[in-house]
């Protein structure tokens, strides 16, 4: 029943007070405080800290909320750039993603886009290959190859570390959609490129991604004896602190291992990848690994597990 004059003067009493004795360690109430009291521009400072502390201990979902709170106080902040702007927006997309928000996170990263189209054509071509996946998991991989496309068209004439590391991550991009549409040989060939490109622009991450790939393609091919790489890849990711790519390549190691019926060190592998999968708050890939576990039960017999 108070005013809404009254209610924005006690969140701006109650966010300096806080601001004075507690500071970045009460990030989100300030973001709150702030936000209610009209004070955009520390809603906007306030929300974007608490936001990627969120991310860092993996609370994907109020890191969604935090973000999109800084994100609506910036339309009333002057002097904020468009760069500074698409990065929050390409954070949120990415916690969104990884909180299962799909309509959230596409509508982020179709916002960071249009902040980005002329002013960063690398973080452009990134988030085409952010949409490329999201076009691969709806089942249309010739909208993920045109997504692809424009990221390629988009580094035409750059030659910057950072262009050829976007580039090789979209030759990653494309040799996933070959393998998927039967074509490996094709997956392995545009696996090698992305391999090339990756050490040129001396990105271990991206070489790394290229080596899962290339065994992926092997092993399509008929040719397991072939597929030695993804241990190595594990190795990178596991230096680079890496637990996407991690839970990844774990899972793709299950993979092969049940595939030559090594179930007993699949059912591990899946479970490493699911509990990785779990740490960084990504439960949606996490059930693919329950999942894969399950088949393996199933084969066994152990239908009650």
């Amino acid at each position: 029943a108070l005013p809404f004059r009254l209610r924005r003067d006690l969140h701006r009493r109650a966010g300096e007070a806080l601001e004075a004795t507690q500071g970045d360690a009460a990030a989100d109430l300030l973001s709150l405080h702030f936000h209610r009291a009209q004070d955009h521009a520390k809603a906007w400072e306030y929300g974007v800290r608490a936001g990627r502390r969120a991310i860092e201990r993996s609370a994907n979902a109020d890191a969604v909320a935090l973000l999109e709170r800084a994100l609506d106080a910036a339309r009333h902040v002057p002097g904020i750039s468009d760069r500074s702007k698409a990065t929050v927006w390409e954070k949120l997309g990415d916690a969104a993603n990884f909180a299962g928000l799909t309509d959230t996170a596409r509508r982020a990263y179709r916002q960071a886009r249009r902040l980005r189209r002329h002013g960063d054509p690398v973080a452009y071509a990134q988030l085409c290959r952010k949409e490329a996946r999201f076009a691969e998991r709806d089942g249309s991989p010739a909208a993920a190859e045109r997504w692809l496309r424009e990221g390629v068209r988009a580094l035409e004439g750059l030659t910057s570390r950072r262009a050829i590391s976007a580039r090789a991550d979209l030759w990653a991009a494309y040799a996933w959609l070959r393998k998927q549409a039967g074509r490996p040989e094709d997956a392995r060939r545009w696996a090698q490129r992305a391999i090339d490109d990756g050490r040129r622009a001396r990105d271990s991450l991206t070489v790394a991604n290229g080596y899962v790939l290339l065994d992926g393609a092997e092993i399509a091919l008929g040719r397991p004896s072939k597929a030695t790489h993804a241990t190595r890849a594990l190795r990178i990711f596991e230096r680079r602190d890496a637990l996407a790519d991690q839970a990844v390549v774990l899972n793709n190691l299950g993979a092969h291992a049940y595939h030559v019926g090594r179930w007993d060190e699949a059912a591990k592998l899946y479970g490493r990848g699911r509990e990785t999968n779990v740490r960084i708050g990504n439960h949606v890939d996490a059930g693919y690994g329950s999942w894969n576990i399950a088949e393996i039960l199933v084969d066994e017999g152990r239908v009650a597990e």
